[in-house]
């Protein structure tokens, strides 16, 4: 399934990723896959509200 992207009138200008993707529910996820990934990603994500000013 690849990313789509669309202008501000809903006009499709783009589409990303052509590999096989298969949407999965969080639940289906491992919980260990989860929070490695997150703390990959953003290791102070539950310390901040959304938006990390120490990461700007």
């Amino acid at each position: 399934m690849p990313t789509m992207i669309y202008d501000r009138n809903g006009k499709q200008i783009a589409e990303l990723g052509e590999e096989r993707r298969y949407p999965v529910a969080m639940d289906q996820i491992p919980e260990n896959l989860q929070n490695a990934v997150v703390a990959v990603e953003d290791a102070r994500f539950y310390e901040h509200g959304g938006v990390d000013m120490m990461g700007i």
